[in-house]
């Protein structure tokens, strides 16, 4: 395997990885806040909470497996050449 194959597996690898545990990361992170929350007998808004850390989680793994898509693409299309 050459290097350039194997820095390709990584990446695809990388990414795949990223985006599962951004994701359950993200999913631990506000039922975590929702639990913090139930218990708060102030009434503190904990919206935006959820929404910028379902954002942040979301969304990078969103863009890590667009990233992951298009590089796939890129490596399949100079494969064909």
């Amino acid at each position: 395997m050459d290097k350039k194959d194997y820095l390709t597996r990584v990446l695809r690898m990388g990414c795949m990885l990223y985006a599962i545990l951004a994701s359950a990361f993200g999913t631990l992170g506000i039922v975590a806040i929702m639990i913090i929350a139930s218990g708060d007998i102030t009434s503190f808004n904990y919206t935006p909470f959820y929404i910028g850390l379902g954002a942040f989680c979301y969304g990078t793994s969103a863009i890590a497996l667009l990233i992951r898509a298009i590089f796939i693409k890129k490596v399949r299309e100079e494969g064909e050449k």
